[in-house]
């Protein structure tokens, strides 16, 4: 129907790359005619993310998305993308290891929904969330911040 209609139009002036305000407008018309409409969040997100770098409003797009559709693969891997990119925003701007190894517990958790929890890449990024942790108790320990590798006075050797 209608929301259907505008879900294409908005795909169609992405796809084309056209007129990219068109698309947000159409995307946000065919949520508020049905805001279960997992594919037209998903979409959104997409939109937001690829062409305006709003982070903010693609993730709120991705989750909605998922609420609607807890099984929509398509919002779980783009979810978990963005997170991993959060996450390393983080650890390079302001070197939050704790905040960035909480955003790799997430994205492991949404990406384990599409893939299964013995997947590489899940196993990977739990990888990743423990050496972030390990890295955030070793910095509070010593009063510092951001990675050990890079800091000075890191204490070497045994326990």
């Amino acid at each position: 129907g209608f929301c259907k209609a505008h879900d294409r139009i908005g795909h169609l002036l992405l796809r084309e790359r056209r007129v990219l305000a068109g698309a947000v407008r159409v995307y946000r018309a065919a949520i508020e005619a049905d805001p279960g409409n997992a594919n037209a969040h998903l979409n959104l997100g997409l939109l937001l993310l690829d062409t305006r770098q709003d982070l903010d409003g693609a993730e709120k797009a991705f989750r909605t998305a998922i609420e609607a559709d807890p099984g929509n693969a398509n919002a779980h891997q783009n979810l978990t993308s963005l997170l991993l990119d959060r996450a390393n925003r983080i650890k390079v701007q302001n070197g939050d290891m704790a905040k960035a190894a909480a955003l790799h517990d997430e994205a492991a958790a949404h990406y384990t929904l599409v893939v299964g929890p013995e997947h590489e890449v899940v196993q990977k990024i739990k990888a990743e969330a423990v050496r972030l942790r390990a890295v955030s108790v070793a910095n509070a320990r010593r009063g510092g911040s951001g990675d050990p590798r890079k800091g000075k006075g890191g204490r070497k050797g045994g326990r």
